[in-house]
């Protein structure tokens, strides 16, 4: 009996399962090719996020004057900067001179991470604070007034992600019965072999 595979993808913090999606891929062995169809659709679901304030994975990410941040932190922070306080979005500082925009959508930027392996992919960023944003955890700097952090998820996949991510399975799967035919190869790999997909953030 044959069969194919099962993409898993885990809730780096509790581990929950969210997508799952089964593909009739045989033979794979190797996931690389995969997750390079993905790189570009990764990047660009990280940009329409923060062009929608978190809309595009989720529910809108809570704006500045939402929270206490807009007491403070924002006024600190723009004039340490030397930009206009309404000149920016949530997560959004400095065009230039940001980590956190540009190691999202950017899987090249020095901060991002994109490590593909055999049946991995871990995704994220390596920004040290990125993970409070993520969580909602923590607190900004004191001389930025100290308010928690509020809870702006960066790693929800979102649904022009995840659609992009069925396409790139159906593509490969047909690319891969299409070598086999031509090769004539009948050999199949025992079914079970799953792929976790796990995004995490350090």
């Amino acid at each position: 009996m044959t069969e194919g595979f099962r993409i898993e993808i885990h809730d780096p913090l509790t581990g929950r399962i969210e997508h799952a999606v089964e593909s009739g891929i045989e033979h794979l062995r190797d996931f690389r090719p995969l997750w390079a169809r993905l790189r570009r659709p990764w990047e660009r679901s990280r940009y329409r996020m923060f062009q929608s304030l978190g809309s595009s994975t989720g529910a809108r990410w809570p704006s500045y004057d939402d929270t206490p941040e807009g007491d403070h932190y924002v006024y600190v922070k723009a004039a340490i900067l030397g930009i206009g306080v309404s000149s920016h979005d949530v997560l959004r500082w400095a065009p230039g001179r940001e980590r956190l925009f540009p190691s999202l959508v950017s899987t090249r930027h020095p901060l991002s991470i994109w490590s593909p392996r055999r049946r991995r992919l871990a995704m994220g960023s390596a920004v040290p604070y990125a993970s409070n944003h993520d969580r909602g955890i923590g607190r900004a700097p004191e001389w930025a007034g100290g308010q928690a952090i509020p809870k702006r998820p960066l790693l929800r996949f979102g649904r022009y992600f995840l659609d992009k991510m069925q396409d790139a399975i159906s593509e490969q799967a047909a690319e891969l019965a299409a070598e086999f035919r031509e090769a004539g190869d009948r050999r199949t790999v025992r079914a079970g072999l799953s792929s976790r997909m796990v995004d995490r953030l350090l």
